[in-house]
């Protein structure tokens, strides 16, 4: 239990009473010190006094816990966010980029790939498609990087050769 009060000695009367004056006035906020009772209700009331610079440097500890904490559960969401992971659509950006970059040649069937530049294309791409190996040699984007003389359509490390490589690795879905 603590009480707002000037600085002194209480007998237990006088705690009592400074108990009701504590209520009736709502424990007012000056300069002044308080006192705990340190026997938890016994009776010997004993009494511990304080200032309001040991309360200040109470709560300015708990608040720089709290502030570490709001820290940490920040730190945290922000990694949440990163890990998450944005799903590649094949059929909104793998059949464009394929459309723009491989139908204008591939249109027919020419050099054993039959491009129509629409989801179609799925089956025929993943012919071509090594989920194990997804740059390695005869692969889609071994070709489109310019493989036996192919000529080179994404370079590799260019927006589209990484956009194709993540869907691979990210399971090569038809969606």
């Amino acid at each position: 239990m603590k009480h707002c009060c000037p600085s002194f000695s209480l007998g237990a009367k006088a705690s009592v009473f400074l108990s009701y004056l504590t209520l009736l006035s709502g424990c007012g906020s000056g300069d002044e010190g308080w006192i705990e009772k340190l026997d938890g209700g016994q009776t010997n009331n004993q009494y511990k006094q304080y200032s309001d610079q040991d309360a200040l440097g109470e709560h300015r500890a708990s608040k720089e816990v709290a502030q570490a904490n709001d820290a940490s559960i920040s730190k945290a969401a922000d990694e949440q966010k990163e890990d998450v992971i944005r799903e590649i659509s094949f059929s909104l950006e793998i059949v464009p980029s394929i459309k723009s970059d491989c139908r204008s040649c591939h249109f027919a069937g020419q050099d054993g790939i039959k491009l129509t530049g629409s989801i179609k294309d799925y089956t025929e791409i993943m012919r071509y498609v090594q989920p194990n190996d997804p740059e390695g040699m005869y692969g889609f984007l071994w070709w489109a990087s310019g493989g036996e003389q192919h000529p080179v359509s994404w370079p590799q490390g260019n927006d589209k050769y990484n956009l194709f490589l993540e869907w691979v690795e990210q399971g090569a879905k038809n969606n």
